[in-house]
């Protein structure tokens, strides 16, 4: 932010074209993006981090997208904020092609993340005090804001997690085998693969794919789960087609992998919060495939 000039914005949706009924058009194939302001102009630019084998997937889309909708895109040199070494990419998408080519330029300056950094982001949650408080009273308390990442009572059979841009999580206080892993990574790969434009199905299931990305992160370090590996799993490239409708033997076959996922996850991980978390968008997924 102090090298390019750019904040959050507080309205981001500003940053994207509109639907006729008020909906967002985000870009497709969009993952871990955030909109951003520049300076005093207040001009919108977002930056988009998704995994290379998705940028690929997404290519001509994401083309089409900022052909039909007037915006300019450009993959920075810069390898961005989202796991700059883990395969991600950074893309700036804007109204202004100037706008990019001048963000894009200042953020050469800033340093790359290095592969293995020892240090922490924060060291505490200290009392801060402005600078004119310091001159007014010198040996004053200042505010000490509530720290979100304070200890809470763990629910049974739960492990946390810190997630990024999200805060504290729970997953299940267990491992599922990679293996395990592996199956379901291929089902649910299975289950996207023709349900696209069934927005009601592919959003449950593409968040529980999400969720167990994160949960395999937590489950297994570098040294049993290697990057090949993990990016082979839930990230895999697969088969894709947009499809209005499907036959009844697609739909039964979507059903069964439906049930043989459910029958992995309940032998892998305990009952506990986030298991029927995940269990619930299952059923609200299935509802929607038994009404297509």
């Amino acid at each position: 932010m102090a090298a390019t000039g750019l904040r959050q914005a507080r309205r981001g949706g500003r940053a994207y074209p509109r639907q006729r009924h008020g909906g967002l058009i985000s870009v497709p194939g969009q993952d871990h993006a955030q909109v951003w302001e520049y300076g005093s102009t207040g001009q919108l630019l977002i930056t988009d981090e998704p995994y290379d084998d998705k940028s690929a997937l997404f290519r001509e889309k994401r083309a089409e997208w900022a052909e039909t909708y007037g915006y300019a895109a450009v993959h920075s040199a810069w390898p961005g904020m989202h796991n700059p070494h883990g395969g991600c990419s950074l893309f700036l998408i804007a109204k202004d092609p100037q706008l990019l080519s001048q963000v894009e330029q200042l953020a050469q300056s800033i340093p790359v993340m290095p592969r293995t950094w020892p240090g922490e982001s924060a060291g505490g949650w200290s009392a801060y005090r402005s600078p004119e408080e310091c001159a007014a009273q010198p040996d004053g308390r200042g505010y000490m804001p509530p720290n979100p990442f304070a200890p809470k009572p763990v629910p049974r059979g739960t492990k946390t997690f810190v997630q990024m841009f999200a805060g504290p999580q729970l997953r299940p206080d267990a491992r599922m085998l990679i293996a395990a892993h592996d199956e379901v990574a291929g089902l649910l790969a299975g289950l996207l693969s023709i349900t696209h434009d069934r927005r009601g199905f592919y959003n449950r299931i593409d968040a529980v794919r999400s969720m167990l990305d994160e949960w395999v992160q937590r489950e297994y370090d570098y040294s049993e789960l290697s990057s090949e590996t993990f990016h082979a799993l839930y990230y895999r490239n697969g088969h894709r087609e947009w499809r209005k409708s499907i036959t009844e033997a697609e739909r039964d076959d979507l059903a069964t992998k439906l049930v043989r996922l459910r029958v992995i996850l309940g032998d892998q991980y305990p009952d506990c919060l986030p298991m029927r978390g995940l269990l619930r968008k299952l059923d609200l997924a299935e509802k929607s495939l038994n009404t297509w």
